[in-house]
């Protein structure tokens, strides 16, 4: 036992079969679970999975089998692994797509709409014409916020019209005649809330 006092790896310890503890697991409440008969008795192996040892009991036989069943040093417990983070969401291909949004797209939601929607800003009432796959609807310069600033948006007459495949919707906003394609989300956060909407092609202002 002294030989392996210092020994992290190894753990050699003794019990008093005629001693009658309160204390489960030890003295004659140890020797009677592990089916001790005679004495000394060894066993050997993992805590609640040990076997009777059947070799010699010199020093050097003992020795010779504690080296060759230790394993390796324990280090401190790790604990449970943390869960990986989730991936961040990617932006879509395309302009007009569902958020997260271009780096070159606001996030705007309207007056009257349960949606978002990424909006380029216009460039001489010019708008990127890229758009997700399979949508019919027209990308037009009709969206102005509260600065005078103004951003492109897919206008729309129906939801078939819009990418229903990822959940958008055509909806009009507040007292306008002109159908947008927006995305639902929980979150509004970072959000630009524009305050009109205009219909270039009808020459419409509301």
């Amino acid at each position: 036992m002294s030989e392996y006092d210092s020994d992290s790896s190894v753990l050699i310890a003794s019990a008093n079969c005629e001693t009658n503890s309160r204390s489960p697991g030890t003295g004659s409440s140890l020797c009677h679970a592990e089916g001790v008969q005679y004495y000394p008795y060894l066993v050997y192996g993992q805590a609640g999975s040990l076997s009777s040892y059947q070799g010699g009991r010199s020093f050097s036989e003992l020795d010779a089998f504690v080296k060759s069943h230790a394993g390796p040093s324990p280090g401190p417990s790790p604990g449970p692994s943390p869960p990986s983070p989730p991936s961040p969401p990617v932006p879509s291909a395309s302009h007009y797509g569902q958020p997260p949004c271009q780096s070159d797209e606001t996030k705007v939601q309207l007056p009257g709409i349960s949606g978002v929607m990424c909006s380029p800003s216009c460039t001489y009432s010019r708008c990127p014409t890229d758009q997700p796959a399979g949508v019919l609807a027209s990308p037009q310069c009709v969206i102005h916020d509260s600065r005078g600033d103004r951003f492109c948006a897919l206008t729309c007459s129906s939801d078939g019209d819009c990418d229903t495949a990822r959940g958008a919707t055509c909806q009009s906003p507040r007292r306008a005649y002109t159908g947008l394609c927006v995305y639902p989300e929980a979150q509004q956060a970072n959000t630009c809330r524009a305050t009109k909407v205009v219909e270039l092609q009808r020459a419409l202002v509301v």
